[in-house]
């Protein structure tokens, strides 16, 4: 179903699972719905948001349910939002759900799009969806077969989860070497396996859809930029900003195709035998699309990646029911195929923000929409003509090693220079300690702006971020985020 005349107009008690700056961003978002009644956020960050108690994780074992479902309970929890993929991947969904709560995110085996990147491989060659050649290293001793077949440059890449952090562009042997052995010597990701995955260029971009089952309704693009540093250099990160519709065709910001991050890249002639190569269709050419680019971007990615991954899904008894983020590349002309790079199994951070700050900024009601997903249903959340862009202050040193406790701007700073710059302060690795706030993780706060004009956006963007800057000067950021 999805007809917006259909969708309850119940007063909603929601629960917001995470604490970083795309839960913030949810909460926010939420507070602004009419049909909000309370909020409550486990465990929260330092941010204060109207109508929402923050509480602390319930406690129990990490892989058992109960608290969370006698928290749900106590307090008469109608809709549950679950933004991080642990949670998803250790099947939160599954147990609310069992409870019979409505719960937007996926379950455990529906989330295995994003845990398990070889299963997502299989998906795709099933569905015939374009994607990177890949092979699967599981051990130590299936290494050096499988190097020995790889072109360079390719990537290595956890199938785990890995915070975005689990892709290496490798242009030697001997890096393809060190990033797979903390893979599957160091488990720095856990008992994870690798891919080596073919190297592929061109203009990446996400693309976000609100599915229940086979339902599916287009939500958006962004483009993230995961490198630490300027013109896409220094280590991954989970996303240091990004901008909302993604710039596909204006080579806006750093050079595109270097798999910064949530990308793929692996051997022409792998060990075994390539998944999913299946060609896609060139972007903006789907028939029937019309309107704005955006609209046919939308059309084409619908066609010829999310529906068909949906239906297979749903073929293997692993339904999806939540937000799927599809990260993407269009390869240069002539070929311009549209190829799927990785699957998450939830909004991504920043990407939440900047089109979360668009659909309010169109007067959408987000709540509705994610309410109805969460039911079975799919309802359009119009992100409306406005552009966003967002940048991320970390802390120094950000994502390595880092310091925590920072002292940061007060509370009524921060609500100064959203008012001075007509922005917002999305808050991620901050807490509250008394009156003050000190950072708690290395990405701090993500400013959000929009604008009709994407110049005008980024222009006051960077303006609050100098301002915001002579309180918190250890932090470091990017400069180029939608440079046009």
């Amino acid at each position: 179903m999805s007809s917006e005349s259909a969708v309850s107009t119940r007063r909603e008690r929601v629960l917001v699972v995470g604490g970083g700056g795309r839960e913030h961003a949810l909460c926010y978002a939420l507070a602004r719905s009419p049909q909000l009644e309370r909020g409550f956020w486990i465990p929260g960050n330092g941010a204060i948001i109207e109508k929402f108690e923050k509480h602390a994780r319930p406690e129990g074992d990490e892989n058992s349910h109960e608290g969370w479902i006698a928290f749900c309970q106590a307090k008469k929890i109608s809709l549950v939002i679950i933004g991080p993929e642990a949670f998803l991947a250790k099947g939160l969904a599954d147990g609310l759900r069992g409870e019979g709560m409505a719960v937007l995110g996926p379950s455990a085996a529906a989330a295995r799009l994003e845990s398990d990147k070889h299963f997502a491989k299989t998906i795709m060659a099933r569905a015939q969806v374009s994607t990177g050649r890949a092979t699967l290293v599981s051990a130590l001793d299936e290494l050096e077969p499988a190097l020995s077949n790889a072109s360079l440059p390719f990537v290595v890449k956890a199938c785990g989860l890995a915070e975005g952090k689990g892709v290496t562009i490798c242009h030697t042997l001997a890096e393809a070497r060190r990033a797979s052995h903390r893979i599957l010597r160091d488990q720095v990701f856990g008992d994870s396996a690798l891919l080596l995955e073919e190297f592929l260029s061109g203009e990446e971009f996400s693309f976000f859809a609100l599915c229940a089952g086979r339902l599916a309704i287009p939500l958006g693009s962004a483009r993230d930029y995961k490198r630490a540093l300027d013109n896409d250099e220094g280590p991954n990160t989970g996303g240091m900003g990004g901008a909302s519709p993604a710039p596909i065709g204006t080579h806006a910001g750093t050079p595109i195709g270097t798999h910064a991050g949530a990308s793929a890249s692996a051997p022409p002639t792998p060990a075994r035998a390539p998944i999913g190569t299946q060609a896609g269709a060139p972007i903006g050419t789907q028939a029937g699309a019309g309107g704005d680019a955006e609209t046919q971007l939308a059309a084409q990615v619908m066609n010829d990646v999310i529906h068909p991954v949906l239906r297979t899904m749903d073929e293997h008894h692993a339904p999806f029911h939540g937000v799927l983020y599809a990260g993407l590349i269009r390869t240069p002309p002539p070929e311009s195929e549209l190829k799927v790079i990785e699957f998450n199994a939830r909004f991504g951070d920043p990407e939440c923000q900047l089109m979360l700050a668009r659909a309010l900024a169109a007067g959408s009601d987000v709540l509705v929409a994610l309410a109805a997903c969460a039911r079975g249903q799919v309802v359009k959340l119009s992100l409306g003509a406005e552009h966003a862009m967002a940048v991320v202050l970390a802390a120094p040193g950000y994502p390595e090693n880092y310091p925590k406790n920072i002292k940061l701007p007060s509370q009524a700073m921060l609500a100064a220079i959203e008012k001075q710059h007509r922005i917002t302060v999305f808050h991620a690795g901050t807490k509250a300690t008394g009156d003050a706030l000190e950072s708690s993780g290395g990405r701090v706060f993500t400013l959000t702006a929009t604008d009709p004009n994407p110049s005008a956006a980024r222009t006051r963007l960077y303006q609050a971020v100098e301002s915001l800057q002579k309180h918190f000067p250890s932090c470091q950021f990017r400069s180029d985020i939608g440079k046009f």
